[in-house]
């Protein structure tokens, strides 16, 4: 934290497409103290001027562990052409490469690998399962876990049953952010890895289903593709800052709308 006492101000980049430029706003940040604020968000009034532009070129010229070659490449990221995306939906660029090369390596976690093969095959069966079970197309569906071949299986297969899924973190969620999130999304469907599915029934509704994830979860179902219809402009996630005194969603479409 800075120790500075001066005044302290918020920095605003706006880009100049035709000049290849940014321009930086200062202005006051009135509701920080200045002895408070942290040194990325705020400077010394000296430090500053009201505006003043920097060329793109000149923006990575600090950056001397970067070649010559690499600084340009990020000196001119995203002013090339744009180019078509081939596939419109998480999911099914997914399936573009089970169907390529099923045997090739998706995941590897500590010592163990999972096939592209594999990891469909799993999340196929368990998104029968959770049709099955009642869950409808564009509901949002809360996946507590942590980094693991059942998140995985558990994304695509809230995709592939064509809903949103809403990735927590159940070793670091506080009991407070896990009850405001329930909430929130008013979430009926629930999947969780078995560590933490004492914590879920806790603060899930009453009618919630809940399913403990494992690499057998949904095993009796079918391993073909769900026919299903969905839209890029349908919901892939929605995530939840950590925001006070409540976490904020940011809601997020397979188009990036």
């Amino acid at each position: 934290m800075s120790k500075s006492k001066e005044p302290c101000y918020v920095l605003m980049l706006e880009a100049v497409p035709t000049s290849r430029s940014l321009k930086i706003h200062k202005s006051t940040c009135p509701a920080v103290p200045p002895d408070i604020c942290g040194a990325h968000t705020a400077i010394p009034a000296f430090h500053c001027p009201s505006t003043f532009i920097m060329r793109t070129d000149e923006c990575f010229q600090g950056l001397s562990h970067l070649t010559g070659e690499d600084q340009m490449l990020v000196t001119h990221y995203g002013t090339g052409p744009a180019l078509p995306v081939p596939h419109s939906l998480v999911h099914t660029a997914f399936e573009s490469i089970v169907d390529s090369h099923p045997a090739a390596i998706a995941a590897r976690i500590a010592e163990k690998n999972i096939t592209y093969q594999q990891l469909e095959t799993a999340a196929n069966r368990l998104a029968h399962h959770l049709i099955d079970s009642g869950l409808k197309p564009r509901q949002r569906v809360c996946l507590v876990v942590q980094r693991s071949f059942e998140m995985l299986i558990g994304i695509f297969a809230i995709l592939k049953a064509g809903c949103q899924y809403v990735p927590i973190d159940g070793g670091v969620a506080s009991e407070q952010a896990l009850h405001h999130i329930f909430t929130d999304t008013n979430a009926r469907f629930i999947l969780c890895l078995p560590r933490f599915w004492d914590k879920v029934r806790r603060f899930a509704r009453r009618d919630a289903v809940i399913f403990a994830l494992d690499m057998e979860v949904g095993s009796f179902y079918s391993p073909k593709r769900v026919e299903l219809e969905v839209a890029s402009q349908d919901g892939a996630y929605a995530i939840y800052t950590s925001g006070m005194p409540s976490p904020t969603s940011i809601y997020v479409r397979f188009n990036g709308g």
